[in-house]
């Protein structure tokens, strides 16, 4: 079964997923991370988001996802970037490159395969990112679109920056 978590940033998709994950026993995948990796490798190889090499880059991003169970961890060329995509300086970024269409095809292939490869195993996963449920899993087994107030938003954003 896969799951698909949506909804804007700060609204508890992270919170939720993990949760959900360890509950049911499925595997939790965060696309966002998956994002915020590419986005870092690009920083560290210094190639900004409007150059075109990055098209060529995202196919060689040595990129390994680790998922076992709720513990979601991101490799990049044998070294965990997992802390190291959360800093602000990727965060500030991470719109850029994800709006690129080679990016967006790139991971979009990747979470497919893992949430497919999940639910080919037995159990599942709990899918969790922007446009999970309309446009990687439209055909999730379960949608949830989490909402919260503005406030609510901006609180959870500034704790998880502090």
């Amino acid at each position: 079964m896969i799951v698909a978590i949506d909804g804007p940033a700060g609204s508890g998709k992270s919170t939720t997923a993990r949760r959900v994950a360890v509950q049911i026993g499925y595997l939790h995948i965060d696309t966002g991370a998956m994002f915020r990796a590419v986005t870092y490798a690009a920083i560290e190889a210094g190639i900004p988001a409007e150059d075109e090499a990055l098209m060529g880059f995202v196919d060689r991003i040595p990129l390994v996802i680790e998922v076992r169970g709720a513990d979601f961890r991101v490799m990049l060329d044998r070294e965990d970037i997992s802390a190291a995509i959360r800093t602000p300086e990727v965060g500030a970024q991470v719109s850029d490159y994800a709006q690129l269409p080679a990016v967006r095809a790139y991971l979009l292939g990747r979470q497919r395969k893992l949430g497919y490869e999940a639910k080919a195993a037995g159990s599942g996963a709990v899918m969790e990112g922007r446009d999970i449920g309309s446009v990687v899993f439209p055909d999730a087994d379960v949608k949830v679109f989490l909402q919260a107030s503005k406030h609510t938003r901006a609180a959870r954003r500034f704790a998880e920056l502090t």
